[in-house]
């Protein structure tokens, strides 16, 4: 009787303790109308339905911008680009990179829908950005940029990379 008990607690506080570890799940309320777009067939976003699709300009393309939204309402812009990694597209140096190099501001990683993203405030071009990795070996990032940098600009955009999935 004593080993059964003895078995009952000791599987008792493994549970326990594993559960305390796991991370935190935030909820994240999409409060929009809106449509998916789907990006390199990697990714699709829900956009609110102000967020007009436009042209890339020929010096955007030139620095990876492959698309361009801006909400016809507000005037808050998306861009989406694509760089390469420099030979290294580790989301955790590139965390380090960004909270030691003095251009950008509030660094940190956050997870939506499995995704690592380092998450960042860029003060010289007043945006907010979400970087990840593509995935790919020798790879590079995907680089979200909301502007300007306000607090209405951040919530809407984590709303918007919440709703981050596979087409």
């Amino acid at each position: 009787m004593k080993k059964i008990l003895s078995l009952v607690i000791c599987v008792m506080l493994v549970a326990f303790c594993a559960a305390g570890l796991a991370e935190e799940v935030y909820t994240v309320e999409i409060d929009y109308e809106g449509y998916y777009v789907t990006f390199d067939e990697l990714f699709d976003l829900y956009l609110p339905e102000t967020f007009v699709d436009t042209e890339v300009t020929d010096d955007m393309a030139e620095n990876g911008t492959f698309a361009f939204y801006i909400d016809s309402e507000t005037g808050m812009a998306m861009t989406v680009q694509w760089v390469y990694g420099e030979g290294t597209n580790d989301i955790n140096a590139m965390y380090e990179y960004m909270a030691s190099s003095g251009e950008y501001a509030n660094a940190d990683i956050m997870s939506f829908n499995s995704v690592d993203f380092v998450v960042y405030e860029d003060p010289e071009n007043s945006a907010f950005g979400c970087l990840c990795s593509d995935g790919e070996e020798d790879g590079g990032y995907y680089i979200f940029n909301f502007a300007p940098d306000d607090e209405e600009t951040s919530i809407l955009a984590v709303k918007i990379m919440s709703s981050i999935s596979e087409p």
